[in-house]
C-alpha cells in the first residue's frame, strides 16, 4: 500500500513535463508513492522523456526522500478526464490512501504530499483537503498567491465555485481519498473543461472541504491552454447546473440565517471569510444587481456615478492636462474618497485623493461592468478594491518599493502580474484591456529612452483596439524660481504617441488660479515626512495626466 496515489495526464507536453514529473517525484518525507502519467498519444518526444523517467525511477526511486514506484501508459483517450480516469484505473488505490492529479505543466510544492499526509495521520476522518492556490507565468516564474477563503460545503453542492458566484476551486492544490472518490462516483469523462468543477459538486455531497493553510500546488497560466476558453467552461456548466438554478440555491442561502451566521465567523482554517460573503452576494446575475455592498463596507464609495458631469459628451482632454481647483468641487460632490468616508476638502487635500477620484470617475463614467483594466504599479491598489467584483481587474507591480511603493505582495481579489512593464511578460495578453492606467508611477521609472519607449510599446500591445490609456504623474514647481520639473517620460508620450490632451508648459496654464498645487501645511503633513526635505526646497507638488486611445483599427 502507498500513502498517495497520483496521476499526470499528458499530451505533448514535452516543454514542461520533466518540470512537472520531478517536482512530484522529489516529495520529501516519510511518505510512499505510486505515480502514473498516462499520454494521449504524444507526437512531441514526450514519450522519449517518460521513458527516460521510468529507467532512472526504476533504478533510483526508493532512494529518494520519500519512496516512489513510477509508471506510464500511452493510447487514445476522450480527453483529460477520460485520461485521469484511465491513469487511476492502472493504480487500485485502496479507500484510504490520498488521490490527486497534476496536469502536465503545473507543479507541486515541496512538501506538498507530505503535508497532506502528515494532516491526514492527524484526523483519518478528513477526505477532502485544499491548499492556497498558486499561479505561476510559463516560464515558471511566482505570480501571486490567494490564501484560500472560505469555500462552505454548501455553496460547492450547488456548484456555486463557478467563478462568478464564488471562486474557483483550484485542482492542482486539491487532495482526497479514495473512499471520497468512489462515493462521488469519480471523474465525468464526457465533460471537456468543467470535469473538476463537476467532481467538487459531488464530493461535497459527501465531505465538507478542509483547508490547508499552505500552498500546495502551482498553476501555469500560458497562452493555448484549454482553462482559458471560459466561454466553453461556461457552456459546460450551463449544461449540468444551469446558470438559472444555481442563482436560486445562491438565494436560497443568503436568506438562510444559520448559512450567513456561519459564514460570518472567522476560522483558522477558513480564512477571510466575510470579503468572501460580500463578493457572493454581489455576484452577477440576470437581474439587475442590488448596489453591492462592498462599496459602502470599504468606504470609498461613489455617491452619484451620473452626477458628475468631468467626462460628459463633447469634453475636452486639454481640461485635464494639468489639475485643477474646478475638478475637485466637482469631485468633492460626488466622491467619497478617505478612509473615514470623509468627502474631498478641497482646501486640505493630497494628490493622491485627486487622481484616485478622477480615475475612479472616468472608470464610472465610461467602462461599463466586465471591463478589463490594467493598473501599472499599483502596489497597495487604493482603486482596484473599487472594481474587483464588478470588473476583471490586474496590477502589474514587482514589490520593489520603487518610488517610495510597497514591498510586501498583497493578498488581493484581483489578478498581480509580479513585474516591471515594458518586459513584455507573457501574462499580459496582447489586446486585452479596455483601461490601462497609473497613478503616480511613470515619474519613477529610470529616466532612458529604451525604458520608456518599452514602455510605451507594451501598453499599446495589451490595449485593445479602442482602449483608453490614462496617466497621472507628479509634477513640481520650484518654489524658487517657479520653474517646472517633469519626469522624461512625459515629454517622451507626448512626443510619441498621439495624446488626446496637448501639453502645455506649466507657466502658460490658464487660468493661473484654477490650478491645483499642494499647499505648504498639506505638503508638511503628508509629503515632508517621506521626502525629507522643506516645503520651500522642494517645491509645489501637482499632478499632469496624459490619455490616448489606441486606434480601433490599427494600419
Amino acid at each position: 500500500m502507498y500513502d498517495v496515489y497520483y496521476v499526470t495526464p499528458v499530451r505533448n507536453g514535452v516543454h514542461h513535463i520533466d518540470e512537472t514529473i520531478w517536482s512530484i517525484v522529489s516529495q520529501a518525507g516519510t511518505l510512499s508513492l505510486r505515480y502514473h502519467v498516462q499520454d494521449g498519444g504524444s507526437t512531441d518526444g514526450t514519450l522519449d522523456k517518460l521513458a527516460r523517467w521510468q529507467d532512472y525511477l526504476d533504478a533510483h526511486g526508493a532512494s529518494l526522500p520519500g519512496s516512489v514506484t513510477f509508471s506510464y501508459a500511452t493510447g487514445s483517450d476522450d480527453g483529460l478526464y477520460h485520461a485521469v480516469s484511465l491513469g487511476f484505473a492502472q493504480l487500485s488505490p485502496p479507500p484510504e490512501a490520498w488521490m490527486g492529479w497534476l496536469n502536465s505543466d503545473d507543479r507541486l510544492w515541496p512538501g506538498t504530499m507530505e503535508a497532506v499526509t502528515s494532516l491526514g495521520r492527524q484526523h483519518p476522518d478528513v477526505d477532502w483537503i485544499l491548499g492556497w492556490p498558486t499561479i505561476i507565468d510559463r516560464h515558471g516564474r511566482f505570480g501571486q498567491i490567494h490564501k484560500t477563503c472560505l469555500l462552505p460545503q454548501e455553496v460547492l453542492a450547488a456548484g456555486l465555485a463557478d467563478g462568478t458566484h464564488w471562486r474557483f476551486v483550484q485542482q492542482e492544490s486539491c487532495f482526497w481519498r479514495k473512499r471520497l472518490w468512489d462515493a462521488a462516483g469519480g471523474v465525468d469523462i464526457s465533460l471537456r473543461l468543467a470535469g473538476d468543477w463537476d467532481l467538487w459538486r459531488r464530493f461535497s455531497r459527501h465531505a465538507p472541504l478542509v483547508h490547508l493553510q499552505a500552498p500546495l500546488g502551482q498553476f501555469r497560466v500560458r497562452p493555448g491552454q484549454m482553462s482559458g476558453n471560459l466561454a466553453a467552461y461556461f457552456e459546460e456548466m450551463e449544461e449540468h447546473e444551469p446558470f438559472a438554478k444555481r442563482q436560486t440555491r445562491q438565494q436560497e442561502l443568503l436568506t438562510t440565517d444559520t448559512f450567513e451566521a456561519a459564514v460570518a465567523l472567522p476560522s483558522p482554517l477558513t480564512g477571510r471569510w466575510e470579503r468572501q460573503l460580500r463578493r457572493f452576494k454581489s455576484a452577477q446575475s440576470d437581474l439587475p444587481p442590488p448596489e453591492p455592498r462592498w462599496r459602502h463596507l470599504l468606504k470609498r464609495t461613489v455617491k452619484g456615478r451620473q452626477q458628475a458631469p468631468l467626462f460628459a459628451p463633447g469634453f475636452s482632454w486639454d481640461a485635464f492636462t494639468y489639475a485643477r481647483r474646478s475638478h475637485m468641487r466637482v469631485l468633492a460632490e460626488n466622491y467619497v474618497v478617505s478612509a473615514t468616508g470623509a468627502p474631498l476638502d478641497i482646501d486640505y487635500c493630497d494628490l493622491k485623493a485627486y487622481q484616485d477620484a478622477l480615475v475612479s470617475a472616468f472608470i464610472d463614467q465610461t467602462l461599463p461592468p466586465g471591463s478589463r483594466i490594467l493598473e501599472v504599479g499599483g502596489g497597495h491598489s487604493r482603486v482596484l478594491p473599487l472594481y474587483q467584483h464588478t470588473h476583471e481587474c490586474w496590477n502589474i507591480d514587482k514589490f520593489e518599493g520603487a518610488g517610495n511603493g510597497a514591498t510586501d505582495i498583497p493578498v488581493v481579489d484581483y489578478r498581480l502580474v509580479l513585474d516591471y512593464l515594458g518586459n513584455s511578460n507573457p501574462e499580459l495578453p496582447d489586446d486585452y484591456f479596455d483601461l490601462v492606467f497609473s497613478i503616480s508611477a511613470l515619474e519613477h521609472v529610470p529616466e532612458e529612452e529604451t525604458v520608456h519607449a518599452n514602455i510605451l510599446k507594451d501598453i499599446q500591445r495589451v490595449l485593445k483596439p479602442g482602449g483608453a490609456s490614462l496617466h497621472l504623474l507628479d509634477i513640481v514647481r520650484s518654489n524658487i524660481d517657479g520653474s517646472c520639473w517633469m519626469h522624461g517620460i512625459v515629454p517622451y508620450l507626448f512626443r510619441n504617441i498621439e495624446t488626446a490632451n496637448t501639453f502645455v508648459p506649466l507657466d502658460q496654464f490658464q487660468p493661473a488660479e484654477d490650478l491645483y498645487m499642494l499647499g505648504k501645511t498639506l505638503f508638511d503633513d503628508l509629503w515632508k515626512p517621506t521626502t525629507k526635505k522643506d516645503f520651500e526646497v522642494f517645491g509645489a507638488p501637482s499632478s499632469l495626466t496624459v490619455f490616448w486611445r489606441k486606434p480601433s483599427v490599427m494600419l
